[in-house]
């Protein structure tokens, strides 16, 4: 698309015509190679802003979602004897489907395609149309494309950074040195409690001994720890980020998104004036952002069987975030939350694409699991998945009006 050049426009013949409101001031144009008269032409641009007010407090966040869609209206006139005909050319060109050169008074000539317009009759005055329609610049495919994001990558990234900065916050304002007693006990007490949720929460994690030690250690010596922030704030996100795999066992992605959603609804900030209150929501405020993270960079490692599974999980990441950022006080932490949010739930959208539905398969007659499997899917592969989702006891004889199976 061209740019606005002053002189171009001023160097346009300009035309008067009669109008219901007296005499203006035209110049040509054309679209399609039809002409016709404008008095003024407008534009826009800018960006898509969404703000969003923080619960809770006078501030608000702003999220840039992309340029503002470039538009053209205009106002067109049609005078003269044959001013029929050269509406029915301009409206032939108006509903042509496809881009058209544009030529514009200001900005020259580009590609467009025609949005809505408006005709305008005037009985007062014979042999003069007038109009409005709005032009929309064509863009090129292979200039416009966008390079392939890894959102699998990028999630892990945010959720990396999250845990680094409320570690690094938790560091830089926490201090207990020099409190008096019933502060620490208070504060020792919070983060007592936070430990019972992560025990409670982490069911996968139970039976390792690395895990359950490490809770032991913290807990026997939490006024201790909570003397040097730094070491404290290492050993406490161990336990929302370890996983098995960490002890070379097996484990389950699924089951570390669902652990971390619970914790992060765990979490009640308590806000109050006091210092043990305060410093109390600051192992709080770890607590929440360690599990956000932990579910952020569990959820892009999961491994879904049909998109059915992948929407639960996807509907309950969404629902949870959503309560975390309704809790948070904290600009930084919100944005957080959305960023690791919005990431995550895109490349969840991506995936759901690539999975198969779940449907059910009516069985007409008493049939075996082994030739169900094959005249499903050709081969046996999926075999123990059909008898697993259906429950089925005897795989040599099944009775039923219908089966769950997968579409692929």
């Amino acid at each position: 698309m061209g740019t606005f050049r002053y002189e171009y426009a001023d160097s346009l013949e300009k035309v008067t015509i009669q109008t219901v409101a007296g005499e203006i001031e035209c110049v040509g144009a054309s679209y399609n190679g039809v002409p016709f008269l404008v008095e003024e032409v407008t534009s826009n641009g800018g960006r898509n802003i969404v703000s969003a007010a923080l619960p809770f407090t006078n501030q608000h966040v702003n999220e840039d979602t992309g340029k503002i869609l470039r538009q053209f209206p205009m106002k067109f006139y049609l005078v003269g004897s044959d001013v029929n005909k050269k509406l029915a050319d301009l409206e032939e060109a108006f509903n042509t489907e496809g881009a058209f050169e544009l030529v514009h008074p200001y900005y020259g000539k580009f590609k467009v395609r025609c949005g809505p317009y408006t005709v305008t009759y005037t009985t007062a005055v014979q042999e003069y149309v007038t109009g409005e329609v709005t032009f929309i610049p064509e863009v090129d495919p292979k200039k416009s494309a966008r390079s392939v994001v890894d959102l699998k990558g990028q999630a892990a990234m945010k959720a990396q950074k999250a845990l680094e900065d409320s570690s690094s916050s938790f560091k830089q304002n926490f201090n207990i040195l020099q409190k008096a007693r019933n502060t620490i006990n208070s504060v020792s007490s919070a983060v007592s409690s936070a430990l019972d949720a992560v025990e409670s929460a982490r069911q996968t994690m139970r039976d390792v001994s690395g895990f359950v030690n490490e809770i032991s250690r913290i807990r026997s010596n939490i006024g201790l720890l909570l003397q040097t922030p730094g070491d404290f704030a290492a050993r406490f996100q161990d336990l929302f980020t370890m996983t098995k795999e960490t002890f070379g066992l097996g484990g389950g992605f699924v089951d570390y998104v669902n652990e971390s959603l619970v914790l992060m609804d765990s979490v009640e900030f308590d806000g109050g004036s006091m210092v043990a209150d305060s410093l109390s929501d600051m192992v709080r405020r770890m607590a929440l952002m360690s599990a956000a993270a932990m579910a952020t960079k569990s959820v892009v490692e999961c491994s879904f069987s049909s998109s059915q599974e992948l929407d639960d999980v996807h509907d309950r990441f969404a629902a949870a975030f959503e309560r975390a950022r309704n809790k948070v006080d904290s600009v930084d932490d919100y944005m957080a939350l959305a960023d690791m949010e919005s990431t995550a739930l895109k490349y969840i959208r991506e995936e759901v694409s690539k999975l198969p539905v779940i449907v059910d398969l009516p069985l007409l007659a008493s049939r075996d699991a082994i030739t169900v499997c094959y005249d499903c899917y050709g081969n046996l592969d999926k075999l123990e998945e059909i008898i697993e989702r259906n429950g089925i006891f005897d795989p040599m004889v099944i009775n039923r009006e219908s089966l769950k199976v997968l579409s692929k």
